[in-house]
């Protein structure tokens, strides 16, 4: 993620060493919803105590918050931490608030709530990296999609169209809890190398484009990860 960063966008290049990935905790996967748009993000329970540790300097009790700043879209945020103060005890919510700026930009990147972002930890507890990934999009199943189309380099070869695997990973995310893994022996490559395995898998033709016929469709159905 740092590497990728272009510093002549970036609002406070002073900080940024500040979020530098520590890729010795697990990342946050979120679905973007309106609440983005208008409030901020709720933390899921399981990482409570990895996002606000007890009996350290970064715990925030209920009821009270901690400033944080957030990289997201190559710009630095302000923004705040915060153990919801629920009546009931045995209720505990976690959220990370936005300002006006970033729920700004989050409807800027996410111009409808569809799609996901990727929460992960920088160099501490003040300083977390939004990273999102290619929006979710709405789409038929049934939709076909052209394949083997017959394309003159040096050589002929058969061009495969990527918009189906795109669209078949986006499925198969989304009836997977977010998860991609290998649909044959069940590999996961996040729970394996963690960061550097995020989201990467491939995506199977169930039949050869090499069998295919010139201008034959392929559906997202038939694609295995």
């Amino acid at each position: 993620m740092f590497s990728e960063l272009e510093p002549d966008k970036i609002n406070d290049y002073e900080s940024l060493a500040y979020f530098r990935l520590n890729e010795n905790y697990p990342n946050l996967v979120k679905y973007v919803g309106t609440s983005q748009y208008t409030d901020g993000v709720r933390i899921d329970k399981e990482f409570h105590d990895i996002f606000n540790p007890p009996n350290t300097d970064f715990y925030v009790r209920r009821g009270t918050t901690r400033p944080i700043k957030i990289l997201f879209n190559n710009k630095i945020f302000k923004a705040e931490y915060r153990y919801e103060n629920q009546k009931d005890n045995a209720i505990e919510l976690q959220s990370i608030r936005f300002r006006k700026e970033l729920k700004a930009e989050f409807k800027k990147v996410f111009p409808d709530p569809i799609g996901e972002f990727v929460i992960q930890q920088g160099v501490d507890l003040n300083h977390f990296i939004f990273s999102h990934t290619s929006n979710l999009t709405i789409y038929d199943e049934e939709d076909e999609y052209p394949e083997g189309t017959s394309a003159y380099k040096t050589h002929t070869v058969l061009e495969r169209n990527n918009q189906v695997i795109n669209k078949a990973k986006e499925r198969f995310k989304r009836n997977n809890e977010g998860r991609l893994f290998c649909e044959v022996c069940g590999f996961d490559f996040f729970a394996v190398y963690g960061a550097r395995g995020e989201a990467f898998i491939e995506g199977h033709h169930n039949k050869f484009v090499s069998e295919m016929a010139d201008g034959e469709k392929t559906k997202i159905e038939d694609i295995t990860m």
